[in-house]
């Protein structure tokens, strides 16, 4: 059949259908083009210098925790003044270095949180009985109305101590009242160590290692013998993230349970709290019994690194160890 539309009929279609296509065009070329604004966006580097910053910044909080570990430990008389020290000279070296560079860097002490550490490291390990009063005492307080506790660490020197059974283990325990008790057990089971931890919630888990002397427990870490433990990370098994404590308000106490099955060695940092009794006595010089001494807790420097394309500024807060 003939078509017997007018012809300019037609051709106002022919308008309408290029003036359509011509909009189909110009939105395709604006998502095109968006697209590939945004991956050029994506694909474009960081701002040149900013790692180098934030890799120095690493360096500067290691640097700093390797001189309060060394304070705390052989300049307990005056950490602060050791610390400070180091933080200047890393703070020289770093510009010389950096300037060589173009690169400006300053690093500046600010300040710190006073602690103190409890520690037993007799040579090849002792039980860890409280051996200050006449007759040793295997149960025994260590520290009472504790704020916090950092880089708790126990060293197992001599397994054939540990008890045989979880009843009559080696206990550390962390407690605010008498339900709210968060305790650390170690004995030993065919042929491996058994770490086991039971919260204040009264959630436990444990995990296991072999038997081979020594066995290295990094309690607020959450690491034996450098891997990564179970027990002393999560909340029951596949629970929430857990650390020393969990579930025991501050200040807590500290005791130690039947000290007397296991040997090896032992170190703290608190903050607040104090220690009682005879469990232990002032600096590492007085023999071989549990001792304490003042410490560094915690370090604030301050953190400077610039370029001609960066400046970055920031606080550094260090505290190894420490746990949420």
């Amino acid at each position: 059949m003939a078509d017997l539309r007018p012809r300019d009929e037609r051709g106002q279609i022919l308008l309408i259908a290029a003036f359509t296509l011509a909009v189909i065009f110009v939105a395709l070329a604006l998502v095109v083009n968006s697209a590939i604004f945004t991956e050029n966006l994506a694909s474009q580097g960081e701002v040149a210098g900013s790692s180098e910053a934030l890799t120095y910044q690493h360096q500067v909080r290691q640097s700093v925790t390797e001189a309060m570990a060394y304070a705390n430990r052989y300049r307990y008389s005056n950490p602060t003044s050791s610390v400070q020290a180091s933080v200047d000279a890393l703070s020289e070296q770093g510009a010389h270095q950096q300037a060589t560079g173009g690169q400006l860097v300053h690093v500046g002490y600010e300040g710190s949180r006073s602690g103190w550490r409890i520690a037993d490291n007799t040579s090849g390990g002792s039980t860890f009985e409280n051996e200050s009063v006449p007759v040793s005492d295997q149960n025994w307080q260590l520290a009472e109305s504790v704020d916090r506790t950092r880089d708790l660490e126990i060293t197992i020197t001599d397994e054939s101590v540990l008890s045989g059974t979880k009843a009559s283990a080696f206990t550390l325990e962390a407690n605010e009242s008498t339900s709210e008790i968060w305790e650390l057990r170690l004995w030993s089971t065919g042929g491996e160590v058994v770490v086991d931890v039971e919260t204040a919630s009264g959630r436990s888990g444990e995990c296991r290692v072999p038997t081979g002397s020594p066995v290295e427990i990094d309690v607020t870490r959450g690491l034996v013998d450098g891997q990564r433990c179970h027990a002393l990370t999560r909340n029951g098994t596949g629970g929430d993230r857990m650390w020393w404590g969990t579930g025991v308000s501050s200040p807590y106490d500290i005791w130690i349970k039947n000290g007397d099955q296991i040997r090896g060695n032992y170190s703290m940092i608190l903050r607040g709290g104090s220690h009682t009794g005879d469990g232990l006595v002032d600096g590492p010089d007085s023999g071989d019994d549990p001792f304490r001494t003042d410490a560094m807790y915690s370090a604030t420097v301050e953190y400077l690194f610039r370029t001609s394309q960066v400046t970055y500024e920031t606080e550094i807060e260090v505290a190894p160890g420490e746990t949420p």
